[in-house]
């Protein structure tokens, strides 16, 4: 089996505690080996597989198995992207990295928009980060994510959508907080729009289609969602690769999001799936 792009939740712990967060609240929790065992199982490749958290490089333990299932199992994977922020880094880390562009492509990105330079700042981590930065981007070509301290000043604004930590952010200081930044930042109030989560899967004779999320219990859900959104999710869908294979969790997933589906995204779906 194929799959497009995979989404895989490998821990909900973190190191920061930003106050822009979508995620809500850290966990001390990550995927467990069994589940991650799960999930490769009858997969033959991926496209994209990015890893989610929290923040990625906490959870050494995972990293270690993905490098011997894809090993063990020869799993072709086009790209595997994360984005960190930049306070973790050890030998193991290192290595894990290492095991994994000799397998694969990488593409790792550091968090450095003004919410996260905030709080390393508050933590007293700049320099740690920083150091961080520059072993990622020698060795392995990472680049900044959000980071807009030199880009010249447009009217596109920045949007934050307003679950997780974020929706506690009053107005008073998101303008503290513009006044940094050139780009200035709002909710999704301000345009009065809802927030669309992932886009549509579909199944095709022997691969997944479009974009597959699976959070750190092994649960296909939505993208983007706040970690109690997702767990509420997850209840009613009751699609987890640990109870049945991936193909019928992704076809129980499928008809979930089927009978919610508006209009616009029923024709996609069917586009997609064409």
């Amino acid at each position: 089996m194929i799959i497009e792009e995979l989404h895989l939740e490998i821990t909900r712990n973190c190191t920061l505690y930003c106050e822009h967060c979508l995620r809500g609240d850290k966990e001390c929790v990550s995927m467990s080996l069994n589940t991650l065992d799960n999930v490769f199982k009858n997969i033959d490749g991926i496209d994209v597989l990015l890893l989610t958290g929290g923040e990625p490089l906490i959870a050494i333990n995972q990293l270690e198995k993905l490098v011997e299932i894809i090993r063990n199992e020869c799993i072709r994977i086009g790209v595997i992207r994360f984005i960190t922020n930049g306070t973790i880094m050890s030998a193991r880390v290192l290595r894990v990295l290492k095991e994994l562009s000799e397998l694969t492509k990488l593409d790792i990105k550091v968090s450095a928009d003004i919410f996260h330079q905030l709080e390393v700042e508050r933590l007293g981590f700049v320099s740690l980060r920083d150091k961080n930065f520059k072993i990622l981007s020698d060795y392995f070509g990472a680049t900044k994510y959000g980071d807009d301290s030199e880009e010249p000043k447009y009217t596109m604004k920045q949007m934050i959508y307003a679950i997780g930590r974020a929706k506690d952010l009053s107005q008073d200081r998101l303008e503290e907080i513009n006044k940094m930044v050139h780009n200035p930042y709002v909710t999704n109030d301000y345009f009065g729009i809802h927030r669309e989560v992932g886009r549509p899967v579909f199944l095709l004779d022997d691969s997944i289609g479009g974009q597959l999320t699976i959070d750190v219990y092994g649960n296909l859900v939505g993208y983007g969602l706040e970690f109690k959104e997702e767990d509420t999710e997850s209840y009613k869908i009751r699609a987890n690769i640990n109870n049945m294979s991936l193909v019928d969790a992704t076809q129980k997933y499928i008809d979930f999001i089927a009978m919610n589906m508006t209009e616009e995204e029923i024709k996609l779906n069917k586009l997609l799936s064409d």
